[in-house]
């Protein structure tokens, strides 16, 4: 048995720090908030039958690893162009390219699938893929399923985002829906071997904090599905507009809803200062003291904070663990919620003989949380057209 420990990984190049409290386990791997290689494209080019009234949609996935682009086939000639996008050492990357085709109905969505196609493709880093046809033989037209079932909103909240998504693997197409009216949904799927559906909510409350849950793993033709949005934690102290604040003063909230780990973070209102995280299961947080590591907390510099909560997650151990990554990003990760407070501005305590800068007001969640969105609501290969 370990005994609980804290561990702080410092990223230059992305000036943060990101420390986790109480850690148990012996073989931490660590979440590192940036790609850590270059980025390397290639082109995929072809056609596909026209289809007038219909949308056309042609894109690779990679088998397991992370290359993804798609583009919409022109109705009129079938053409498509598009790249694809990876970070990584590899230069080349087999997967599938696939063709899925249906028709709208009036607010956008899939309303019947009239093509189906796919085919093995390897590509690599630098290449232009030409001459990628998909005849008219090729094309299945999958039988319609549906799901449906019904979003259920904390009190206070009110719904304004829902998701769609078609899974192919780990990759998939998804359609959003703003200011969505009502709770309950239903949509149209296609019959397909080894695709999965998945729905994901997005709701605020009058403080501007944030709850999201994706409910991944529906098959077809499943009813009473079941989307739990939670209430976000509530920041208590130090209050909005605190100054003098320092790596000894602890930030503290209520905990929200939901079974997991929260992750607070402090970042600075301009673009010289550090960022902090820390991966917690408790109610309070510490700014990690990192002066002797060259990224100490400025002084009389002006700082946001909130926290997230990421559920279901046990445990910090958890959090530090390889399948944590995947659990984020990965559309068949499985269920995941993720909430985010309010946000808190404060100032740091100032240098000897020198003024406080003003510290920023409270403010929106999402004002800070949007660079994390598509970690946890999953973003896909490519929006579904409307």
């Amino acid at each position: 048995m370990v005994a609980p420990y804290d561990i702080t990984v410092i990223l230059p190049t992305q000036n943060s720090a990101v420390m986790y409290k109480g850690l148990t386990r012996s073989d931490p791997a660590l979440l590192y908030p940036d790609v850590a290689a270059a980025e390397r494209t290639a082109t995929i080019s072809g056609t596909a039958p026209p289809a007038s009234g219909s949308a056309t949609v042609v894109f690779f996935a990679s088998s397991g690893r992370y290359a993804l682009g798609g583009g919409r086939a022109d109705a009129t000639t079938g053409q498509y162009a598009f790249a694809v996008r990876w970070h990584g050492s590899y230069d080349t990357d087999a997967g599938q390219l696939y063709l899925l085709r249906w028709t709208t109905d009036p607010t956008g969505l899939p309303a019947s699938y009239n093509g189906y196609a796919s085919k093995p493709l390897t590509i690599s880093a630098g290449g232009d893929f030409s001459g990628n046809d998909f005849a008219a033989a090729e094309l299945t037209d999958p039988p319609e399923q549906s799901i449906s079932g019904a979003i259920t909103v904390p009190a206070s909240y009110t719904l304004n985002v829902r998701q769609f998504y078609i899974g192919f693997g780990h990759l998939g197409l998804s359609w959003e829906e703003k200011n969505a009216l009502s709770n309950a949904f239903t949509y149209t799927v296609p019959d397909l071997s080894g695709v999965a559906f998945a729905v994901a909510a997005e709701a605020v409350d009058g403080s501007s904090r944030l709850s999201s849950f994706f409910k991944g793993g529906i098959s077809g033709n499943t009813s009473n599905v079941s989307v739990p949005l939670a209430a976000a934690p509530q920041l208590a102290s130090p209050a909005s507009g605190a100054s003098g604040v320092d790596t000894t003063i602890p930030f503290s909230w209520t905990q929200g809803q939901g079974t997991g780990v929260n992750l607070f973070e402090a970042w600075p209102g301009n673009s010289t200062s550090p960022t902090y995280f820390v991966f917690t299961t408790g109610d309070d947080a510490k700014i990690p003291d990192l002066a002797a590591e060259g990224m100490g907390l400025p002084a009389g510099a002006s700082y946001s904070w909130h926290v997230h909560r990421l559920f279901p997650v046990a445990s910090v151990d958890d959090a530090a663990g390889e399948g944590f990554r995947r659990f984020l990003i990965d559309l068949d990760g499985g269920d995941v919620g993720w909430t985010v407070s309010e946000r808190f501005g404060f100032t740091t305590k100032a240098a000897a003989g020198a003024v406080a800068a003003f510290a920023t007001a409270s403010g929106a969640a999402a004002a800070g949380g949007a660079q994390h969105r598509g970690l946890v609501m999953r973003a896909a290969i490519l929006a579904g057209p409307r």
